[in-house]
């Protein structure tokens, strides 16, 4: 059993001036009890996936299951 599974997830920050894409797409899943680095220069999207996977940042596109949930 997957642990995360994120299929195509899509976040893209927009402001009165411009918009951002900040995460295309991405899918990959983590089984439970795997331990998992995220890793990545600084704006690189890792505070908001996991905003993404934790509900608190709305209006992303994709699929995101937490033990299939």
């Amino acid at each position: 059993m997957n642990a995360i599974s994120v299929r195509k997830l899509s976040f893209t920050y927009c402001t009165r001036k411009r918009r951002k894409d900040v995460l295309k797409e991405l899918s990959f899943h983590v089984p439970e009890g795997a331990f998992v680095s995220i890793l990545g220069s600084n704006g690189a999207g890792k505070s908001t996936l996991f905003q993404c996977i934790l509900g608190m940042a709305g209006h992303y596109e994709g699929d995101i299951y937490v033990f299939e949930k």
